[in-house]
């Protein structure tokens, strides 16, 4: 019974580091996009006036 309840909590605590994970590096890619985005666009603004 004790293998059992610790598998289930090793599992368990494995499941939000790796969720824990994903989302911050998906954060850190968002961010990327999001400065990547910001100087395309001041590009396409400064080359319409």
């Amino acid at each position: 019974m004790g293998i059992k309840r610790t598998v289930f909590f090793l599992r368990k605590w494995l499941l939000r580091m790796a969720i824990s994970f994903m989302l911050g590096f998906s954060n850190a890619i968002n961010q990327d996009t999001k400065s990547i985005d910001d100087t395309s666009f001041k590009i396409e603004e400064t080359t319409k006036k």
